[in-house]
């Protein structure tokens, strides 16, 4: 920061009201905090977003002066969601508003955003919007931070807890509004998985929690905060591949008077550098997460707030490495001094899933000894110190550790440990470890600190970065995005996989673009391409197909599920084909030896049994059942079916539908009476007849289906029927069996009562002679007629 910049930034911050006369309101600060990991499907997904708001919420809880009931978080939310949050923070501050008090929102944002807004999944919030929105909710003072790539267009826009004591003896008379942007209008906002977090948010909590306490008066301000975070975050990203990155800031403040962040002396619990510690000092807590990073190059001391809990502290100076462990209770601080830190090797600041602290860069001051030959790692060629040696190839009995390879190590009996980038080949029996391969590592156990470009042949394989090639081993684990294939008998991926997983086991944390081929398969997300295995489970949308003897995807899917035993999904766009389907909707089909399950088909269900909430396809089956269908039932029993629907089979029970009881005479003299129900289109009915002729009584059993067309009170009755007709007994076996079809035209004289009358035609089917005339037998088909009444239930 140049000093016009200082200049600037403290005369609107630190103006000191000297002589105030009247006395200091009291302040209320609220808090605000969102952190959103999506910016749409057009934007790669952030890792730390929410990370990093869960720590600015917390430093504000602890530090900031803000009480429990008023620090609001908000983590991924939709931009409704957002703005009713929005609106609960305006609520709140109105009704918590006091006399002689005033008002702070404290507002911060850790996300995706453009020139034009911050991004919220496939929405937005406009920057005007933002602004107004803010200014809608009458705090007093509104701090804005902004952590999101070209944030800094904001600043060129025009336009039950008691509070600590520090926010009412330092501010005095300032009203308006500060907006900090981690970069310029046309800057990227960065991530490290070095430190888990984006620089700016890192250093400007590093800053808050005493890092940027450079008054030494355990007090930090906004100024102070914001100098630390600009000069930390520029001078990490200045090497960056996305280039430095300018922090930015807006104020538009009346009055005097200090803006106090955070008050060191009413943390529950803080660590104090002595004034000898001098150099850079990371604070990581018990899960190895850097929660404070402070530049201390001032010989005083240096108080830091923090939670209780265990830490650790890696001290850098003069190229020399240093480690203190503490632990603080609640209400308590530690001193720690110079001679608290133990020297270490530096492999011991390795970052779990990351680079080392240390971070070798290709630029570092390394000598290159072309060979090196050793027996262990005391007892080497290298007579140089093995932190600045390179080599080109190294052969040793049991274990070799160069701080760089360009070409092959080899170890007999041991393994090989490369601290820096290796490029080339590591082979031994036992383990081989690089902080980056590119090329390949063989042997028992190979682990990789940094991305993998080429591939791990090994029992045990693991990459916590990107690998690009392939993992073939036993077990194979790759932290980060796999580009290529992992083959062994349990692959595991966190990230994205472009290729293909083939082992006993095979899980991805991410999506996977390509395949996977094993007994048990797992994937938050298939896109566009196939499981195959006994088991295969997809978490998100799939785009492709799953082939197994089980398959389960609770969420929609483009392609197909095959599946000898079970299939399950949310939604099919294509086919599922198994022993037993389930599926919330399918636009397609389902096939099945046993059992259908859907909540909605647009296509077709064919199985034994089939059961959906809402059918607009066909079902076809021995016994179908409809919650709401208006498709097609075709099967021995039909039940569910609505007014639209058309069912075809021996029992229809319909939801909502029609019910007739009709008597006929046909041309035969039989009187018969039947039974209709069925939809409004299509129905089933039984039918028995009788006629006395000769002394004799006989009978006519018959099973059909009939259609109906509507045309007012008019309709056109359209049945086709199967007869059995015997004499003497209902139950005789003999007689002959006849097809009849008929043409029915029918009139409803009331909304109860229709006549029909219509045309026939006969067709005996098997069967002696029948004498119907009693004369001579009818053998041949034949045109009759038919006409009864009908009574509509």
């Amino acid at each position: 920061m140049n000093l016009h910049h200082m200049i600037v930034v403290g005369a609107s911050l630190a103006v000191v009201a000297l002589f105030a006369s009247e006395q200091p309101p009291q302040i209320k600060r609220f808090a605000f905090v969102i952190g959103q990991n999506s910016g749409g499907r057009q934007k790669p997904r952030l890792r730390y977003a929410a990370s990093d708001a869960n720590s600015v919420w917390k430093l504000m809880k602890d530090l900031g002066g803000v009480g429990e009931s008023e620090n609001i978080l908000v983590i991924n939310p939709s931009r409704l969601e957002l703005l009713d949050r929005m609106n609960e923070m305006k609520t709140l501050i109105e009704r918590k508003r006091l006399p002689n008090t005033r008002t702070e929102l404290f507002f911060y944002y850790s996300g995706h955003s453009d020139d034009e807004g911050l991004l919220l999944n496939d929405d937005r919030i406009a920057y005007p919007e933002l602004k107004n929105r803010i200014k809608d909710m009458a705090a007093d003072l509104s701090i804005i931070v902004l952590d999101s790539c070209a944030s800094g267009t904001l600043t060129r826009i025009k336009g039950g807890h008691k509070a600590a004591p520090f926010l009412t003896d330092a501010l005095s008379k300032l009203k308006g509004y500060v907006a900090l942007t981690s970069s310029s209008g046309d800057e990227v906002a960065q991530e490290s998985d070095r430190i888990k977090g984006s620089y700016f948010t890192h250093y400007l909590v590093s800053g808050l929690r005493g890092a940027a306490d450079l008054s030494q008066d355990n007090r930090v301000t906004l100024n102070e905060a914001y100098q630390y975070a600009y000069n930390q975050t520029l001078a990490r990203t200045e090497k960056t591949a996305s280039g430095a990155q300018h922090p930015s800031y807006s104020i538009q403040l009346t009055g005097s008077g200090e803006l106090v962040m955070t008050d060191l002396r009413r943390v529950s619990a803080k660590v104090v550098l002595d004034k000898n510690v001098m150099g850079r000092v990371f604070i990581r807590d018990k899960a190895d997460t850097i929660v404070a990073e402070i530049d201390k190059i001032t010989q005083k001391p240096m108080a830091i707030g923090l939670e209780a809990g265990a830490y650790s502290l890696i001290l850098f100076k003069d190229q020399k490495i240093g480690k203190a462990n503490i632990t603080l209770a609640a209400n308590r601080f530690a001193e720690i001094s110079a001679t608290d830190f133990a020297p270490v090797e530096a492999e011991v600041t390795a970052v779990r899933g990351g680079a080392s602290v240390l971070e070798l860069s290709e630029d570092s001051e390394v000598i290159n000894i072309p060979a090196e030959f050793s027996i262990l790692p005391g007892v080497s060629t290298n007579v140089i110190s093995p932190d600045i040696t390179a080599n080109n190839f190294s052969f040793s009995l049991l274990y070799a550790r160069p701080v760089r390879l360009s070409g092959v190590a080899f170890s007999v009996l041991g393994g090989t440990r490369v601290r820096g980038p290796m490029k080339g080949a590591q082979v031994s029996p036992f383990f081989n470890e690089a902080q980056s391969v590119t090329g390949a590592q063989i042997g028992g156990w190979n682990r990789s600190l940094g991305e993998v470009t080429g591939f791990q042949l090994g029992v045990t394989n693991i990459s916590p970065k990107k690998v690009t090639g392939a993992q073939m081993g036993g077990v194979n684990r790759a932290d980060e995005e796999v580009v290529g294939a992992q083959l062994g008998v349990s692959n595991l991926s966190f990230k994205k996989v472009t290729g293909f997983q083939f082992g006993i086991v095979n899980r991805t944390e991410d999506e996977i673009i390509g395949a996977q081929i094993g007994g048990i398969n797992s994937t938050p997300k298939l896109d566009q391409g196939f499981q195959f295995g006994g088991f295969n489970r997809s978490d998100s949308p799939l785009v492709g197909a799953q082939l197994g003897g089980i398959n389960v995807l609770p969420h929609p899917i483009i392609g197909g599920q095959i599946g000898a035993l079970f299939n399950q999904s949310t939604e099919i766009t294509g086919i599922q084909a198994g022993g037993i389907n389930t599926v919330n909707q399918i636009l397609g089909a389902q096939l099945a030896g046993l059992f259908n399950d859907a909540e909605t088909v647009r296509g077709v269900q064919v199985a034994f049994l089939n059961h959906a909430t809402n059918i607009d396809g066909v079902q076809i089956g021995v016994a179908n059942d409809a919650g709401d269908i208006s498709g097609v039932q075709v099967g021995l029993v039909n039940r569910g079916a609505t007014e639209e629907g058309v069912t075809v089979g021996l029992v229809n029970l319909p939801k909502r539908g029609q019910f007739r009881v009709s008597y006929s005479l046909d041309d035969q003299s039989y009187n018969s009476f039947a039974l209709k129900y069925g939809t409004r289109n299509t129905y089933s009915f039984i039918q028995y007849g009788s006629k006395a002729a000769e002394g004799r009584t006989h009978h006519n059993k018959s099973l059909g289906l009939g259609g109906d067309i509507p045309l007012g009170r008019f309709s056109l009755n359209l049945e086709a029927l199967f007869s059995h007709l015997d004499k003497d007994t209902l139950a005789n076996t003999g007689g002959i069996t006849l097809f009849q079809a008929r043409l029915l035209p029918r009139y409803r004289i009331t909304d109860w009562l229709a006549v029909f009358a219509g045309a026939t035609f006969n067709a005996k089917l098997t069967g002696s002679t029948y004498d119907f005339d009693y004369d001579e037998p009818k053998a041949r088909p034949w045109f009759g007629y038919l006409g009864g009444v009908e009574y509509l239930i």
